[in-house]
């Protein structure tokens, strides 16, 4: 909203890719994406990295929080695209055990964010996707243990020529993440 209200002259289209990084033939303006440093194209611009937390609606735990993996892996686990997101997690964050078989397997991260929301388990979210939630009490912190994620958020440039909506988004994008 920011962008479009400082910039209403400019149209904006917004695409979702298939996967992580999934950049099709690149023949739009700019694509954002979230690919591990040795995957992003030369010309890619760093935006952020990312860390990851549990995070569940607060009538699935009650309210409470935990300082025990063992007591966060009670739950129901939200997984994205696989289940090696809880797996390293948990060993970053000292368990040695076993992780619980099962849990739903999505394939965006917005819909793994409802389903948390809807007190369906817990996800790991992060400060980027997670903090609207956070703030609005929908979602709660579950163990302070974070985990730095070995993607980032990268922006690529398309084939297109060069234009003015691409520089002005770009520019704003930029201060945006850095405020």
């Amino acid at each position: 909203g920011g962008f479009t209200a400082a910039h209403p002259g400019l149209n904006v289209t917004m695409n979702a890719p298939r996967g992580y990084g999934d950049l099709g033939t690149r023949d739009e303006d700019l694509y954002i994406t979230f690919l591990p440093q040795a995957l992003a194209p030369p010309d890619a611009v760093h935006l952020m990295d990312v860390a990851f937390f549990p995070v569940a609606a607060p009538h699935l735990t009650a309210g409470r929080s935990f300082n025990s993996v063992s007591q966060v892996l009670d739950y129901p686990l939200l997984h994205l695209d696989g289940r090696q997101d809880w797996s390293s997690w948990a060993g970053a964050a000292g368990w040695e055990g076993d992780l619980p078989q099962g849990g739903v397997i999505f394939q965006d991260i917005a819909i793994m964010a409802a389903a948390a929301r809807a007190g369906q388990g817990v996800a790991l979210g992060d400060a980027l996707t997670s903090s609207a939630d956070l703030a609005r009490g929908e979602l709660i912190r579950l163990h302070p243990h974070d985990w730095p994620s070995p993607r980032s958020y990268w922006l690529i440039e398309g084939a297109k020529p060069q234009s003015e909506g691409r520089r002005a988004f770009t520019e704003w994008l930029k201060a945006a993440l850095s405020a």
